[in-house]
């Protein structure tokens, strides 16, 4: 609903509400523009951004940021090891697979030269 359409809001009867001497409309009309002003969407309101103790900035506390770094150190602490035996080991065998091949390419070289089988 825009904020031109409030003086333009059909009026509703209410039973209860006209013992306190409003009607249903006066009562929506009523809610409506406290929500306005309680908003900041009042229609002479500006909104201004201060610190209040309703506003809730979304930000990490110190205490959680190193929290957060203790536990990727350790679980880096836990894991390199690990990753450089796997470099390692992956290292190891392929230079066992390059000997391999070398050494095998020399020996049916030779059994060629030689004619041997």
């Amino acid at each position: 609903m825009a904020q031109n359409d409030i003086n333009t809001f059909p009026r509703p009867t209410g039973e209860g509400l006209r013992e306190r001497g409003l009607s249903a409309y006066d009562e929506i009309l009523n809610q409506v523009q406290d929500d306005r002003v309680v908003n900041g969407a009042h229609r002479n309101h500006t909104p201004h951004y201060t610190h209040s103790t309703h506003a809730k900035r979304a930000a990490f506390t110190l205490a959680e940021v190193l929290i957060t770094l203790g536990i990727i150190g350790v679980v880096a602490a836990l894991t390199i090891p690990t990753i450089s035996r796997n470099i390692q080991q992956a290292v190891l065998k392929n230079q066992f697979k390059k000997f391999y091949s070398t050494f095998w390419q020399a020996v049916i070289g030779t059994q060629t030269k030689l004619g041997r089988p």
